[in-house]
């Protein structure tokens, strides 16, 4: 409490500063003021919060605060809407092109926030570490950050997450940041003043140039929209303009001010800086930047390198600096005179070409102006006359005729008539070649004129080291050779069609052999300089991986990565080194939950070495994307689908069908009951929310049913809940339904020989059947919220899938197995020419129309050559398993329960067919199905459940069955197990239509 003087009043002589005292409830702000009483000294101020000056002291308060925030009447008042940090704030960026999202770094962290909802997006701290400098990369994947510690660091907009690390970028700390448009460079200015450009690869970061001009702190960068320069503010006084083409200086401006920032006009003709000068004066400066090259640099462009080299020399050999100077002036006057000299001729070139091209329109006017054919034909051959004398001057030579020109000046018309049947081809071939060159060289020589004045950048090969020859064995790495060899081109600036070529020479042995086959294949025969022409690099490199790249890489990083912590490390450091190398590996998608294991075993590693300050703090907010949907190109199917949009509805009411749902009990059993599950409150809302959905469409209503199945949720993929009801209950007492569903491979053989494919699938299919009125009370499940039953048919019931698969039969009867196959509400259809699937479709969707179901847009496929179905990639010729079904095998753990492995062999075995001898190989997989037997695992288990995760990642393309060719069947046989393989021969070889095995008794 503020004190009273001898008069009763308060003691307050003036409010000195304020700041930020505390955040008080909702996160809003709380100001204390710093107070300053009668007769006491500046050190004797005392800080009191808002609420108690109100209180004792309003008037100090108000007349504070009035002459704090008053503002003119002309001008707009400021509001603040939002606190960002409660530390000094060091940069504030937004996103290339985007003002609704902005981000700000202080002291202690960085922050993301919304700008027309005020609101906090993300947070990313870094302990004890100040982020001095940051930028939005222009394409907006990453938020690049500058650090007191010297690195760069560059995080996930969206997640947060920590991108890459830059270490060692400048040893004082980095001080400004920015990105190119292209987003494969950072230009990137520290403390100790230099200006530094680093190549951002997807696995690495490598610095291509250091620039040293500055002798302060650079406090901002800034690029060209066209990448080709840059410029950097000091606070010594000086903006330098780089050259990212050759990283070295275009021009400089020193003035009397201690810049902070800088920015180029939107015009990029200007350059538009803001500092203090040494008066201490603010100030916004403005600078007419030569932002073109200037005139010695423009005639050092048309001087090729031999002659620069030549000079220097000359010039380091010279002893007296008077000389020197001489000469060097003397010869830039030489370079100069060439130039101009060049630029004039190419002025005469395009006057000349000009006027030769005026004068073809010209005589093609003054043709088509003639009133008939014969007067056109007359003035054809007018200026055929004069073509014609050029061309046989020309060709006179190689013809070796004598041809009296005399007497074809004389009478040329008549010659004319006579060889004009043979000549006539070839003149006017002649006169449109000449006519495309003139005007390509027009318009060439319009745009070398119009850029003369541009920036000309040089770009001079880099001397490298030619990269290592591969010779396909496996103890070379391919990605190593592959990514030598795109550097060492790339640096080059080696042609197009040259790059295959220089990829061929740094092959040997094998992978040469396979490189010459490749271009007999082709039918080059052996020229590689035309079969170099034809392919790309990024093709030829494909098959070279294709053939030598070793397939079990993924498998063998998996293996390693789960057994890492089984190791004895050194260092958290080395453990992290192996991390990386194993989770970089080409083709391995890493996923969480193989990264829990190592990730404790380097927690521990950082603990006991007291590493703790260097482990990254993210604060992530959930971010939703939204996918894309995918439309047909084909105009035919996409007007197909606007005439059937009314399909893409969702489903409401009870639609009455033939087929009704029926739930019979069997007799004498008694009546389940299930009580009601616990739920989290985020559970609880949900299950409000979808009981409300499902009572407005009319497929559930209240009920006095004696059953009751409990309702409890799993999540999904998306991170959203599924309400799924608990019928183990009533599934026991039913009378199953033997009526079988289709066999997938029955299915798959349907497909034979056709190229085009439709995947329909049904939204809420099941939900589209009503079950039986008199067994609707048998479906009631209880619920905190009441006690429901269906009225059509649930999800969990035991014949609910044969009931479906019979109403799809029966709608689908007439063109089963002839174009359409089902498998419960995935409808698959397929045609051979595409003439052909332009109908079957609409035959398709006019029946689920008449049946009133509705599909779900999101996941269809129309008019596809390759469509995922039932797990399996389908192309008409091939079928190979699903590579997200791959994947999952491949990064299975070890299975340590009984049901982990039950639920791996399930999966493996659904793609059996396509693993030569599987019986044989999941064997001692198969043992530790026995009860009490997971816990005998051992070596044997280790080497199978290895051996088939390779075999399933090297599974070969199987052959869709055709019934008009023959089978061959092919048998091996062992004391342990049988395998067969079932083939047929299409004209190329015999080729695998499935695998078959099977263990031996003993």
């Amino acid at each position: 409490m503020i004190r009273l003087d001898m008069d009763g009043k308060y003691d307050v002589d003036c409010i000195m500063a304020e700041d930020i005292y505390k955040s008080g409830r909702r996160g809003r702000p709380q100001r204390h003021y710093k107070v300053r009483f009668p007769y006491q000294q500046p050190s004797e101020d005392h800080w009191f919060t808002r609420d108690e000056l109100v209180e004792t002291a309003p008037d100090i308060v108000s007349y504070y605060e009035r002459v704090r925030y008053s503002a003119k009447e002309n001008v707009a008042k400021p509001t603040l809407v939002q606190t960002c940090h409660f530390g000094k704030i060091n940069d504030v960026t937004f996103p290339a092109g985007y003002s609704q999202v902005f981000a700000s770094c202080s002291e202690r962290d960085i922050k993301i926030w919304h700008s027309e909802e005020c609101r906090e997006l993300l947070r990313i701290q870094v302990p004890n570490v100040e982020c001095l400098c940051i930028a939005f990369m222009p394409h907006g994947k990453s938020i690049l950050s500058g650090w007191r510690d010297g690195k760069i660091r560059a995080f996930g907009p969206q997640s947060g997450k920590l991108l890459y690390t830059i270490h060692e970028a400048h040893p004082l700390g980095v001080t400004a940041i920015c990105g190119t448009t292209e987003g494969n460079r950072i230009i990137s200015g520290g403390k100790e003043g230099q200006v530094r450009v680093w190549r951002i690869g997807k696995e690495s970061q490598s610095m291509i140039a250091s620039m040293k001009e500055h002798k302060g702190p650079v406090n901002c960068i800034q690029v060209r929209r066209n990448d080709s320069e840059c410029v950097s503010a000091s606070s010594d006084g000086s903006c330098i303009i780089w050259d990212l083409t050759r990283f070295a200086r275009n021009s400089s401006l020193f003035a009397n001010t201690f810049f902070k920032a800088i920015l180029y006009h939107p015009d990029e003709s200007q350059l538009l800086t803001t500092g203090t000068d040494r008066k201490i004066e603010k100030k916004i400066s403005e600078w007419v930047a030569n932002l073109s090259l200037g005139e010695d640099e423009e005639a050092k462009s048309y001087v090729t390198e031999d002659e620069r080299v030549a000079l220097a020399s000359e010039l380091a050999a010279m002893t007296d600096p008077m000389e020197r100077r001489e000469r060097e002036e003397e010869q830039k006057l030489a370079w100069k005179l060439r130039m101009k000299r060049e630029k004039k001729r190419r002025r005469e070139e395009v006057s000349k070409l000009t006027a030769e091209v005026a004068k073809v329109q010209e005589c093609r006017k003054e043709v088509l102006a003639q009133p008939d054919d014969k007067a056109k034909w007359d003035k054809v051959l007018g200026y055929l006359e004069v073509l014609s004398k050029s061309w046989m001057e020309e060709r006179q030579a190689s013809w070796s005729q004598d041809v009296a020109l005399s007497a074809m000046r004389s009478g040329f018309r008549d010659f004319a008539r006579e060889i004009v049947t043979h000549i006539g081809g070839e003149v006017r071939q002649l006169r449109d070649k000449v006519g495309k060159f003139c005007k390509g060289a027009i318009e060439g020589a319009k745009a070398i004129a119009a850029v003369e004045g541009e920036d000309r950048p040089r770009k001079d090969p880099v001397k490298l080291k030619f990269p290592d020859a591969y010779g396909g064995k496996k103890e070379e790495n391919f990605d190593n050779w592959e990514a030598s060899v795109n550097s060492y081109i790339y640096l080059q600036h080696i042609l197009i069609e040259e790059q295959v070529i220089v990829a061929f020479q740094a092959l040997k042995d094998e992978a040469a052999s396979f490189a010459r086959s490749l271009v007999r294949a082709a039918g080059c025969e052996n020229n590689l300089v035309a079969y170099s022409k034809v392919t790309p690099l990024s093709q030829f490199l494909k098959l070279l991986k294709e053939r030598f790249a070793d397939p079990t890489r993924g498998v063998c990083a998996s293996d390693k990565l789960q057994a890492i912590h089984s190791r004895q490390w050194r260092s958290a450091r080395a453990l992290k080194g192996t991390m990386d190398d194993l989770v970089a590996v080409s083709d391995y998608g890493v996923t969480e939950t193989q990264l829990i294991t190592p990730w404790h075993t380097f927690a521990r590693l950082v603990k006991k070495e007291r590493l703790e300050e260097q482990v990254f703090v993210v604060y992530v907010r959930p971010v939703t994307e939204a996918k894309e949907e995918v439309s047909s190109t084909d105009p035919t199917i996409a007007k197909l689908l606007e005439e059937f949009k009314d399909l893409t509805e969702s489903p409401t009411g009870v639609v009455s069908r033939p087929i009704q749902h029926r739930i019979e009990i069997e007799p004498g059993s008694r009546t389940p009951k299930g009580a009601v599950y616990r739920m989290s409150p985020r559970e609880l809302e949900e299950l409000r929310k979808q009981l409300d959905d499902l009572l407005e469409k009319g497929w559930i209503g209240p009920s006095s049913s004696p059953f009751g199945a409990p309702v409890l949720f799993v999540p999904k993929k998306e991170g959203e809940l599924r309400m799924c009801i608990d019928y183990r209950g009533l599934n026991a007492i039913t009378v199953k339904n033997v009526e079988p569903l289709p066999r997938i491979d029955d299915l798959l053989d349907r497909v034979q020989g056709c190229k085009y494919f439709s995947k329909i699938d049904l939204k809420s299919g099941y939900h589209q059947i009503e079950v039986h009125p008199d067994d609707q009370y048998k479906t009631a499940f209880r619920t905190r919220y009441g006690h429901y039953e269906f009225i059509v048919m649930p999800f969990g019931l035991t014949n609910a899938p044969a009931t479906f698969q019979r109403c799809m039969n029966d709608l689908f009867r007439p063109w089963l197995d002839k174009f359409v196959v089902v498998y419960l509400d995935d409808i698959l259809v397929f045609s051979r020419t595409l003439q052909e699937h332009r109908g079957h479709p609409r035959q398709v969707l006019e029946k689920l129309r008449e049946a009133n179901f509705k599909i779900n847009a999101k996941k269809c496929e129309w008019a596809k050559t390759q469509v995922l179905y039932l797990g399996h990639v389908l192309d008409g010729d091939g079928i190979k398993p699903g590579d997200s079904k791959i994947a999952a095998i491949r990064d299975w753990l070890t299975p340590h329960t009984l049901t982990e492995l039950q639920l791996f062999l399930g999966l493996a075995n659904y793609y059996r067919k396509f693993v030569r001898n599987f019986s044989t190989i999941a064997a001692p997989l198969r043992r530790l199905l026995k009860k009490e037997a997971i816990g005998q695992w051992d070596k044997d288990c280790t080497s199978a459940l290895k051996r088939l995760k390779r075999t399933l990642i090297e599974y070969p393309v199987l052959k869709v069955v055709d019934p008009s060719l023959p089978f061959v069947v092919t048998t091996d046989a062992s004391q342990y197990g049988i395998g067969v393989v079932l083939q047929q021969d299409d004209g190329n070889g015999y080729r695998p239509v499935e695998f078959m095995s099977a263990r031996m008794p003993s």
